[in-house]
């Protein structure tokens, strides 16, 4: 019966970690902006090839 109390307070302290962290991530500004990543990622740079064969970004 010991070994329930002692797997409910560690679960209890696993979780209130997991919240700790959860908060610290909302506060550090983790959560902001995820759409313009997003987008961002999928924004190519157009490249156009030069006289000589080589890429040359523009």
């Amino acid at each position: 019966m010991e070994i329930t109390w002692i797997n409910y307070l560690v679960g209890m302290l696993v979780s209130l970690a997991a919240w700790f962290v959860f908060l610290w991530a909302i506060r550090d500004g983790q959560f902001r902006e995820t759409e313009e990543t997003a987008r961002r990622m999928l924004e190519n740079e157009v490249s156009e090839e030069g006289a000589d064969g080589t890429e040359k970004r523009a």
